[in-house]
């Protein structure tokens, strides 16, 4: 066992992935800490640093087509922010509250539900993903103070919207998580699996149960008790647009198309360009206005594409490199043939690279290099291991200190000083989501691997 053991360790893939969590960690950016990780394993798996590059070039490409998904998903987001789609939206909100101003408890009520239900349709619905925290919650927190609601409540209730739905509903940014990249990487390391949207949603309803727990253990006792903080207005600085019934009515119809051709043709680039086509030919996107928009949507999910881009050549040098089989077949040896451990061991392994790296997005793909080949060997079916992937890969995405789901709402609820990242955000997150994920992420693949 002692020998097995320092084999593991001194394993070039293994190696590799330790430099990638602790660059990542230590706030280098994620695309260069999966560079030095792609570097790292293969000089160490002594290949030439032309092979690492050629190696790396072609598995890049894999990652191209979500890249090109994420774009112009980012360019709808950039449409509907233009015609000031959400702003209307949060005026009329927040004209409400306004009625409002003592924070009574049907106040405090109607703003968790109302964050909650944003953060949701943020994912699978309207794809704007964190782009709505800086418009709806710094206003809210006047009311939120004069409630003594404590923040770290609404913490988990923007973490569980914004990371729940995409690993569970195949829509939105569900359909990049789940169908483009988790059913692309799965049949890109020798596993295709057909499944419909009906058996994604029943196959990751037990991991989906997990973070719902999480939530209601924050909600009704972690974080029952209120919490005073100093008065103050939290949206001074706060810049909205006004948008306008007819603009806003537009923007539902474009959703509306995006959606249809979503599902009618299981693309999510389609239906992104569709729903920029519709505001056009509507009128609430002025033509001269196209190339701005288009430019600022391609810069906001610029860095997210670059990940995907790069994490896919990573896998690629992975699965190269000469010693992932070695890799896996140790890491059998050390489970003893014991499925419930070797499943285990996977699920914790892929929380701390994706608590590391800050985006299961990314993870997915270099996570697959090693865990499809190992639980295959291991006899699992194919949806205990998409599964399996996508629990591993959501973990630690709730939690992360560098993930965007975290830094978004620390930027929302910290505008005015009084919400710290690590011990309001992190902490809070990380405990409440990534523990009962993990118990039922297991729970569901061993119950598929029946």
């Amino acid at each position: 066992m002692d020998a097995i053991s320092s084999s593991l360790l001194a394993n070039p893939v293994l190696l590799g992935l330790v430099l990638v969590f602790v660059l990542s960690f230590l706030r280098f950016p994620v695309a260069l800490s999966l560079l030095a990780g792609t570097f790292g394993t293969g000089l160490l798996g002594s290949m030439s640093a032309t092979e690492i590059l050629e190696k790396f070039s072609a598995g890049s490409r894999d990652g191209v087509g979500v890249a090109l998904s994420y774009s112009f998903l980012g360019v709808f987001a950039a449409a509907i922010s233009e015609i000031g789609f959400a702003q209307y939206l949060a005026d009329r909100v927040l004209g409400v509250f306004e009625k409002n101003r003592s924070g009574g408890r049907g106040a405090v009520r109607a703003v968790q539900l109302l964050l909650l239900a944003l953060a949701i349709l943020s994912q699978n619905v309207l794809p704007i993903h964190i782009a709505f925290i800086p418009i709806f919650v710094p206003p809210l927190l006047a009311v939120m103070g004069r409630a003594s609601l404590d923040r770290r409540r609404i913490a988990c209730i923007l973490t569980f919207g914004l990371v729940t739905p995409y690993m569970f509903l195949p829509f939105g940014f569900g359909a990049i998580f789940l169908r483009e990249i988790m059913l692309g990487t799965m049949a890109a390391n020798g596993v295709p699996l057909a499944i419909g949207s009906g058996s994604i949603v029943a196959a990751m309803a037990l991991p989906a149960l997990g973070m719902l727990l999480g939530l209601a253990i924050a909600l009704a006792v972690t974080y029952r008790s209120g919490r005073t903080y100093a008065e103050g207005d939290g949206a001074e600085g706060v810049i909205r647009q006004p948008g306008s019934g007819r603009l806003f009515t537009c923007g539902l119809l474009a959703i509306g198309l995006l959606f249809f051709l979503q599902i009618r043709y299981g693309s999510i680039l389609l239906g992104a360009v569709g729903g920029v086509i519709a505001l056009l030919a509507l009128g609430a996107l002025p033509w001269r206005r196209m190339e701005a928009v288009a430019a600022s949507g391609f810069r906001m999910m610029a860095g997210i594409g670059v990940i995907m881009i790069v994490a896919a050549g990573y896998a690629r040098v992975l699965a190269s490199s000469g010693h992932l089989t070695p890799l896996v077949e140790g890491l059998l040896r050390c489970s003893g043939g014991n499925v419930s451990l070797a499943i285990f061991t996977m699920l914790l392994l892929g929380w701390l690279l994706t608590l590391g790296i800050g985006s299961s997005f990314s993870t997915v793909p270099i996570l697959a290099a090693l865990y499809v080949p190992m639980a295959t060997a291991l006899g699992l079916p194919p949806l205990a291991i998409f599964v399996l992937l996508a629990t591993a890969g959501a973990l630690g995405d709730a939690g992360s200190p560098v993930s965007d789901t975290a830094i978004g709402a620390t930027a929302g609820l910290n505008c005015d000083g009084q919400h710290d990242h690590i011990r309001d955000t992190v902490r809070p997150t990380l405990f409440h989501f990534n523990v009962p994920l993990l118990l039922f992420g297991y729970l569901a693949v061993r119950l598929l691997a029946r």
